[in-house]
């Protein structure tokens, strides 16, 4: 079923520039084709925040370096969702155990995207806190 149905959100608007084809293309989307790039579009601009959480979480899981311009983006935007959700913090807490399972598993084959991702990781886990 595509976002718009789920949520009973027209599509019918004008096309007139790249951020409403943007939310055009996500609205006619299933909640499982959401990528990457869809995930920074809704977080930076607030579009459906309870859902583009969820599926954050999800793309996180499967791949903790997750981002569109650089490993760990995807991470970086889930800490200021996080510090503005923290009614959510039980939420927040089993997806971080989960989380931390799999950024434990990650082979490095680069020093410098280590200690990058590293520092974003750190700022994550004190959010948490």
């Amino acid at each position: 079923m595509k976002i718009k149905e789920i949520y009973s959100i027209s599509d019918n608007f004008e096309l007139s520039d790249n951020l409403d084809k943007k939310y055009y293309s996500i609205l006619n989307k299933e909640k499982n084709e959401l990528n990457v790039s869809d995930m920074y579009f809704m977080l930076r601009q607030s579009i459906l925040p309870d859902l583009a959480r969820e599926r954050n979480i999800e793309l996180l899981l499967n791949n903790p370096l997750a981002g569109e311009m650089y490993e760990g983006q995807l991470l970086e935007i889930l800490i200021e969702d996080i510090k503005s959700y923290s009614e959510q913090r039980d939420e927040f807490l089993n997806f971080k155990n989960q989380f931390s399972e799999k950024v434990a598993s990650i082979i490095w084959e680069d020093d410098f995207e280590k200690e990058e991702f590293e520092g974003i990781y750190r700022q994550f886990k004190e959010a948490i806190k």
